[in-house]
């Protein structure tokens, strides 16, 4: 990688080493239980906290060993249960064709999408095996002699079946797992009744939603509950955060005070998406001043940031919080952190009124509940945002 062309810092999309820095524990935790074959995770976290890096890191890891199929799939991308279960067989042939050197297998299953009916029950009664079984399903489906549901049980069955016809084991990455709540509970019920038997398959999902990820894994009647080991993903803490900018700056001969880190911290909360895109205008700004990067320079990159922001915020704002919960947001951006029954004061109201409208935010992982009983808006760069809007 060539670091002068591509800078010191990466902005959105999945971060890869040297970006990917501050969760060595989290996955060499998780790399060495995966490698062991023990349990499923559960990976929780806010939006920009890098989870899908942290999966990616987790998948480049993961395939070094060569008894092991790494299969990643992001379910911003699916669009029902049928979609979902070709995904996941689609991406699990590629990645055993990449792999292992193999070439056609993909390209046999795809062909029992589009080619007549005939033709593809005599080209996949000649591979047989699993890969055979399911090409006959994928057929009863395009015939709709069965539904969604049986397609993506046979979809399990497959990957489980696959894995153990050529001795290997598989683990599967779902990103934004949550989302498959759209198209009902009964996908976490298959899942549950799968995970119990199969003995070459391990999952880890994660999810930004407490809200939603409680139904499906989380309380004691969830379909999923017990299933997967939750890992909570925090923000970077301060040496962390400053090491990190630091060492980036100087790969590229940009230095930067010591005030210049801390505000870097100060704003940006350790929130990782954060912490790289301030760092970047930083380092853009040394460019055209030629200057080490400062206090100062820090907050007129911050100011940039927050206008790059606006929009974005302004409309999660308004769109996404009822007018009370708006209320409440803006109560305790005034504030470095507030109990409930000051924000029901300030807002004129019994705190038993506010009750539905916290839960609601503290599982959206909006709010966050402190020590003491304080709460306080998880992002910082929004927390900011909305004080200024005040």
């Amino acid at each position: 990688m060539n670091e002068n062309i591509t800078g010191p810092f990466q902005v959105g999309g999945i971060v890869s080493p040297p970006y990917f820095i501050g969760r060595n524990k989290e996955l060499k935790e998780m790399q060495e239980s995966l490698e062991s074959f023990s349990q499923n995770y559960l990976v929780i976290a806010p939006r920009r906290m890098g989870k899908s890096s942290l999966l990616n890191a987790l998948k480049m890891n993961l395939e070094k060993q060569t008894n092991i199929i790494v299969v990643y799939l992001n379910c911003r991308n699916v669009f029902s249960k049928s979609s979902f279960g070709t995904k996941l067989i689609e991406e699990f042939l590629k990645v055993y064709e990449q792999k292992y050197k193999i070439k056609g297998l993909l390209e046999v299953f795809k062909r029992t999408m589009k080619d007549k009916i005939l033709a593809t029950i005599r080209r996949i009664d000649k591979i047989g095996g699993s890969l055979g079984d399911i090409g006959e399903v994928y057929i009863k489906f395009r015939e709709k002699e069965i539904d969604e549901q049986e397609y993506l049980e046979q979809t399990f069955n497959f990957l489980e079946n696959f894995s153990k016809e050529k001795d290997k084991r598989t683990i599967i990455l779902i990103d934004e797992f949550q989302k498959l709540h759209n198209f009902n509970d009964a996908i976490f019920e298959l899942l549950k009744s799968k995970i119990d038997i199969q003995e070459h398959i391990r999952y880890v999902v994660t999810g930004s939603s407490i809200r939603l990820l409680q139904n499906i894994l989380l309380k004691k009647d969830s379909p999923l509950y017990m299933m997967f080991t939750k890992k909570y993903l925090e923000p970077f803490d301060l040496k962390t955060t400053i090491t990190f900018v630091k060492n980036r700056l100087n790969k590229f001969d940009v230095n930067i005070t010591e005030e210049g880190l801390k505000s870097i911290y100060k704003y940006t909360g350790g929130i990782p998406y954060y912490v790289q895109k301030l760092g970047q205008f930083n380092f853009e700004l040394s460019q055209l001043t030629d200057k080490s990067v400062d206090k100062i320079m820090v907050n007129e990159s911050f100011n940039r940031m927050l206008r790059e922001f606006d929009e974005e915020f302004e409309s999660r704002f308004l769109e996404k919080f009822s007018p009370k919960r708006q209320a409440i947001l803006k109560e305790v951006a005034k504030r470095d952190g507030a109990r409930i029954s000051e924000i029901a004061k300030a807002m004129g109201l019994d705190v038993n009124f506010l009750g539905e409208s916290m839960h609601f935010l503290i599982e959206s992982m909006v709010l966050k509940k402190e020590k003491r009983g304080y709460y306080d808006l998880f992002d910082k760069v929004f927390k900011i945002w909305l004080s200024k809007e005040l």
